[in-house]
């Protein structure tokens, strides 16, 4: 944070965007925009503001079949992006952003209630997410002691 911290625009339309997210390395941004006339999910390189153009070389639509206006996110290697889709699912999308930047297919991993945060751990093989009930009646809690211990091994 070098520089006179001065706020600017990263990308000016006319469309509706925002929700962005930069991967690890902060050389790309994931942002949700709506000017295909349904929310997509695009990432753009993040230029420093001192090269005179931020968010201008390069877009590239990963979203297929729509997007929801919450925050998309990076697993922490940068290696897969995730996002919602407008059934509630989070998707997921295997990335290669080294110098250019390259998406696989999307595909589905499971439903998320509309409005719950959700994390991944660092691997990406692991979710925190508020899940719908999928049973009626009482539920069994499962309390784990000494959880610590386990961690040690």
């Amino acid at each position: 944070m070098a520089g006179d911290r001065k706020q600017i625009p990263f990308l000016r339309t006319e469309f509706d965007e925002g929700w962005g997210a930069f991967s690890p390395d902060a050389h790309w941004i994931a942002y949700v925009s709506g000017e295909s006339g349904s929310f997509e999910l695009y990432v753009r390189p993040f230029a420093a503001p001192e090269s005179g153009s931020p968010g201008i070389a390069g877009k590239w639509q990963v979203s297929k079949g729509g997007a929801t206006t919450a925050t998309p996110f990076w697993r922490a290697d940068g290696k897969e992006l995730y996002y919602r889709s407008p059934t509630g699912a989070l998707m997921a999308v295997d990335v290669n952003a080294s110098t250019t930047f390259q998406s696989g297919a999307p595909h589905r991993l499971f439903d998320v209630l509309a409005a719950a945060p959700v994390d991944a751990a660092a691997d990406g093989k692991r979710f925190l997410a508020a899940m719908p009930q999928q049973e009626s009646g009482p539920q069994a809690i499962t309390v784990v002691l000494n959880w610590q211990a386990s961690l040690k091994r």
